[in-house]
């Protein structure tokens, strides 16, 4: 018998997960440097690293988790003092 094909996504890697964290990290810290930052501006320095969808998803962790502001395309930082 043919064997059916998954149609489902493969599991996130182990690398993928550490590569996510680093680059949520990387995108925080320079909204932190900055103080605040046109989110055009921000993602036209990070594009080639990472697409819109994703890029937009770590700025929705980022505001979700309290350290930054968006308003009017405008991202502050607000989470204070790294530990």
């Amino acid at each position: 018998p043919m064997l059916e094909q998954s149609t489902t996504k493969p599991a996130v890697t182990r690398a993928e997960i550490l590569g996510a964290i680093q680059t949520t990290k990387v995108i925080a810290e320079a909204i932190r440097e900055l103080g605040s930052v046109s989110d055009g501006k921000l993602y036209a320095g990070v594009m080639s690293h990472v697409s819109l969808v994703e890029y937009n998803q770590i700025i929705e962790l980022l505001v979700t988790a309290k350290l930054v502001t968006n308003t009017a395309h405008m991202l502050v930082w607000i989470g204070g003092a790294p530990k």
